[in-house]
């Protein structure tokens, strides 16, 4: 059954828009509705789109490496729309446990190889910058998507040891409330870190950007694990 523009819109849920971050609020996902929409049309499934996004932050990396970093900047940020676009479809015309998967696993894909590119390219356009034969840059970009990951397997493994998502929420990554979990979706790969990445390339301060992100995981990392082994004592 098809939908009309104003529905898509209409089947986004009060707490999901209340929830989103704040780039995605202003500027994604009002493009999105349209780009659902218009999925909707071609008869084009949110389990279609997720599977496209997955693949988007890996063929990034292809362009990371051959030194085409607006390229792998431009599919990020389109990774973000698709994102959102997939929800809306499914909202609108209903979606699988396996469209719900293969979404999550286009997340864990984005916070792997964005990180990791971005270094990678660094590395290749500084070769041996601080005379120390390590590619550093490749070695933080790497750290980065690493903690990224862990943190979130660390929750994962909260939630299946206790089984008490309400607990989970306390710890401030279960819930849109909880500070970390506020800081991290508008710093994140799902916030502001495309534009960030787009504004970076532009004024050449991708060095300093790769660097602010690797204090920061490393300070979210070290909070979201503190605050796990605290909630995991009672």
């Amino acid at each position: 059954m098809k939908k009309s523009l104003k529905e898509v819109k209409a089947g986004y849920p009060p707490e999901k828009r209340g929830s989103d971050p704040l780039w995605v609020k202003m500027i994604v996902r009002q493009l999105s509705f349209f780009l659902a929409w218009m999925a909707i049309r071609l008869n084009i499934s949110a389990f279609t789109v997720s599977i496209v996004s997955l693949l988007f932050p890996i063929i990034a990396m292809i362009f990371w490496l051959n030194s085409l970093p607006l390229i792998a900047i431009i599919l990020l940020m389109s990774w973000l729309l698709l994102d959102c676009v997939d929800g809306n479809v499914a909202r609108a015309m209903g979606g699988t446990m396996m469209g719900a998967f293969v979404d999550a696993a286009s997340g864990y894909a984005m916070i792997g190889f964005s990180f990791f590119g971005l270094g990678a390219y660094l590395d290749i356009i500084h070769p041996n910058m601080f005379s120390s034969g390590i590619a550093g840059f490749t070695l933080l970009g790497a750290t980065i998507s690493i903690l990224n990951l862990l943190a979130r397997l660390y929750f994962q493994k909260y939630l299946n040891v206790l089984s008490n998502s309400n607990s989970a929420g306390d710890a401030g990554m279960g819930n849109d409330k909880g500070l970390l979990k506020i800081i991290d979706k508008n710093v994140g790969v799902g916030g502001f870190f495309t534009p960030f990445l787009l504004i970076a390339y532009y004024v050449e301060m991708l060095i300093p950007v790769l660097i602010l992100y690797g204090i920061y995981t490393l300070v979210y990392f070290t909070g979201v694990t503190w605050k796990l082994m605290l909630r995991s004592r009672k």
